[in-house]
């Protein structure tokens, strides 16, 4: 496709890397994770303590659907040492070609399965704060209610 008659080609791109966005919402959980989005044939390993947020974000710009495949406690090292595990499917910036042996690889992770039991499913430190929010926000509720 020409653009504005320059003779230059234009290229369709997608699943492009994304800026990051602030300011953010307070933090429901400190817990650092490295994250799996989905687009298309591509999978972007990521690095948040909001994966959700970041997957909207990232949606925000993006031309396609993105999922969010999952997370996995870490912090920056493990999100390396993925990168570097998987550079042969590397794409672009933190996406990698989601080929069957990264598709095998994050399934494993994310329910635990990935070789060390440090970095496989939510740690129990996550799973108690979430619970503890959705405690207080249902008696929050329920305060709110009972006054009407």
């Amino acid at each position: 496709m020409d653009i504005a008659g320059t003779g230059k080609k234009q290229t369709e791109t997608r699943c492009l890397e994304t800026p990051h966005q602030s300011p953010t919402p307070p933090r429901v959980t400190d817990e650092k994770r490295v994250y799996f989005i989905r687009c298309g044939e591509f999978v972007k390993i990521g690095f948040s303590v909001r994966p959700e947020e970041r997957l909207a974000v990232i949606q925000s710009v993006m031309p396609h659907e993105v999922v969010l495949i999952g997370h996995i406690p870490g912090a920056r090292r493990r999100e390396r040492e993925l990168h570097t595990r998987f550079a042969h499917l590397h794409h672009r910036g933190e996406w990698f070609r989601l080929e069957p042996e990264l598709r095998k690889a994050i399934s494993n992770l994310i329910r635990g399965k990935g070789g060390s039991k440090k970095y496989g499913g939510p740690s129990k430190r996550f799973l108690e704060k979430i619970r503890a929010l959705a405690r207080a926000r249902e008696a929050e509720a329920a305060s709110l209610t009972n006054g009407i």
